[in-house]
This record gives C-alpha cells, structure tokens and sequence, in this order.
C-alpha cells in the first residue's frame, strides 16, 4: 500500500483514503539494543521495537534486570539505536524513560538523550535537589542512583528521533 496523490477534480474512492492511511500507520519492529555502562548478565529486554515511516523513528524499550545484572558507578546506556539518528551539532535530542524498583514498589522518571548519533544516554530526575519551579536535576544513572538496583528492577525507553 502506498500513499495515493489526489488530484483536484477526481472523486475520492473509500479505497485510495483507506489505503492513504494504512500507508502511514505505524508499525513496529524488533530490534535487539546493545547495552553498555552495566553488565546485562541474566537480565533480558523484555520488549525492544521501532517504528518510523518516512525520518522520524520512534523507539521504546524494557530492560528487566536478573540475578547476575549489574550497574558500575558508571552512566548507563545503549550503543545501538535500532536507526541511526541524524548528527545535531547544537541541539540534542531528548526522550522518557522510567526506573522501576521492585521491591520498594517505586517508579522514577527520568529522561534519555541521544549522544552522537547511536547512544542512548539513561537520566533520572531529582525533583529534592531544587524547587521544581526552579529547575529539575538530571543525574547520571549509577549503581545506587535513584536507587540499588536488583532482580526484576526495570528500565524503560521511549524516544522519537530524526533518522540519519
């Protein structure tokens, strides 16, 4: 199915609108990320798909931490967006993502950010650092930030980016 040019003047078929908006409907694929900064061990992507007719790219994720997962005090992140991102010398681009802790039952929001054209930097939000009128810290994902992470802890992605 492709797109159908209109031309003024033709009739409109319930065919040619159908098939215009199936043309742009999304769909997603699945894709495997590389992950970096911590150590996957036995934890696994739940869920990994990308969508992106035309140059925008949509890609979300979960990572479910195992046993033998770990995080360094090093920034967490993946090296392998499932599209190339275009190269933005002065601007970046930003996306959501969650922490989610298991056992305490506790959700963070935070953000991931695009470095490059490839890496998906992971960021959690400090709303205690300043007055949320203020400003809202981003802080580098660690071992113990925002939180020790452990069997069943989950990091999710959602991000829409400009393809390369």
């Amino acid at each position: 199915m492709a797109l159908t040019t209109f031309v003024a003047g033709n009739v409109l078929t319930a065919t040619q609108l159908n098939d215009s908006f199936a043309a742009v409907q999304t769909v997603y694929t699945s894709y495997t990320p590389t992950i970096s900064g911590w150590t996957p061990g036995n934890g696994s992507v739940t869920r990994a798909v990308y969508s992106g007719p035309g140059k925008m790219v949509n890609a979300q994720g979960y990572w479910t931490f195992g046993s033998t997962s770990s995080v360094p005090a090093s920034s967490t992140f993946i090296t392998s967006l499932p599209i190339t991102a275009v190269s933005l010398a002065s601007a970046q681009m930003y996306g959501t993502c969650t922490f989610f802790d298991l056992s305490a039952q506790v959700q963070v929001t935070g953000l991931c950010r695009i470095q490059g054209t490839t890496d998906l930097y992971f960021y959690w939000q400090d709303p205690e650092t300043a007055p949320l009128a203020t400003r809202l810290e981003s802080w580098n994902t660690a071992a113990t930030m925002p939180f020790t992470f452990a069997t069943g802890d989950i990091i999710s992605w959602n991000i829409t980016y400009q393809a390369a």
